[in-house]
């Protein structure tokens, strides 16, 4: 058996060979992070698309045992006997569309706890939180029971459209588009209301768009938004919000009365008070329901649509069921056409 010469000694890494790998390491790693991120990204972003597209045939399957979509939300509440009417300000069951769905979402347990002609909250559904209603890619709110009042929320809200489309986009003495929109692909009048408002239901023949060219759910992120890119006819552009100024949307109760809901009509959703419009239920992080208006653009304000994917996408849901997406640059006339059930604009959804 050979033993090592005396003076021989082991073969190895030298200081300077050693810092070379780390630094090819480094490098390698360096290049393969942005297209790992990606990848996440993009598994993200279909997960989310898979979210829409279960929505969007929960609604179909309604539509065709009730011929009718849900509304937004469930605001009137049926007189005791004897009473001839409510005195104003009206109590309110502040039910959701998506508490209509959840049959058509295989979740009839749960829909099956909920006591529809009692008010929503104080029921156990109010902070039910589904896996199915949260985008992968928002990184805001994930607990409902320490982080948004005991209030489940979700990503994926319905559009109302724009409510008041004779006094707020057209000017009706002058039969003009008001003052400061850029009326570049719109009609200077329409019905630019959408399907879901509250207490309000809608058929598919009230689409007079066409299924495929209305866009009737989209993105909402946990935290708000308020962005740069899109036009926005009140505030302009702005910046991000974050969890210090979050507005979640609650899958399960109607809670705010921004966005038309109630109108300072109905009582609060603990029955306690009248809220004004514009106004939100609870403290920081204050929430609106589970729908939007599209007057402020999308990826502009919190109680528009607006995404957390990177690239400046917002994935959105068709009335027909498909699925599709559209980048932040859309104009603003665009999106509100779009958000239009019946507005005649000859806008095709991308």
């Amino acid at each position: 058996m050979s033993k090592p010469h005396p003076g021989s000694r082991r073969a190895g890494f030298t200081l300077v060979e050693l810092l070379v790998v780390i630094a090819i390491i480094g490098i390698l790693v360096g290049l393969l992070l942005p297209a790992v991120q990606a990848a996440r990204e993009a598994a993200r972003r279909t997960q989310c698309q898979n979210n829409l597209k279960q929505l969007g045939v929960a609604l179909q399957n309604y539509h065709d045992t009730y011929r009718r979509f849900p509304p937004g939300g469930y605001f009137a509440k049926s007189r005791p006997a004897g009473v001839a009417s409510w005195p104003a300000p009206y109590p309110a069951y502040h039910h959701t569309w998506l508490t209509s769905i959840l049959p058509q979402l295989e979740q009839k347990p749960l829909h099956d706890t909920v006591n529809f002609k009692s008010m929503a909250w104080g029921q156990p559904i109010v902070s039910a939180q589904l896996k199915l209603l949260m985008c992968p890619s928002d990184a805001g709110y994930k607990d409902p029971v320490t982080e948004t009042h005991g209030i489940a929320f979700t990503n994926y809200a319905a559009s109302e459209g724009i409510m008041w489309f004779e006094s707020f986009l057209v000017d009706p003495a002058n039969d003009i588009p008001a003052a400061g929109m850029p009326w570049d692909a719109v009609p200077k009048r329409g019905n630019y209301a959408n399907v879901f408002g509250g207490n309000r239901s809608n058929d598919a023949a009230d689409i007079k768009d066409g299924l495929s060219n209305t866009i009737i759910v989209a993105e909402s992120s946990s935290t708000g938004f308020q962005g740069p890119g899109t036009y926005d006819p009140e505030n302009g552009s702005g910046e991000s919000r974050d969890r210090d100024n979050g507005t979640p949307r609650s899958a399960f109760i109607y809670t705010a009365v921004d966005g038309r809901a109630a109108d300072g009509n109905y009582n609060e959703v603990d029955d306690l008070a009248v809220k004004s419009q514009g106004t939100y239920f609870r403290s920081n992080p204050f929430t609106q329901p589970p729908t939007y208006i599209s007057r402020p653009g999308f990826n502009t304000e919190a109680e528009g649509a607006n995404s957390n994917h990177t690239g400046g996408i917002l994935q959105y849901l068709r009335a027909d069921g498909s699925v599709s997406n559209m980048p932040d640059t859309t104009s603003w006339a665009i999106w509100v056409a779009l958000n239009g059930m019946a507005d005649g604009a000859p806008v095709l959804v991308q």
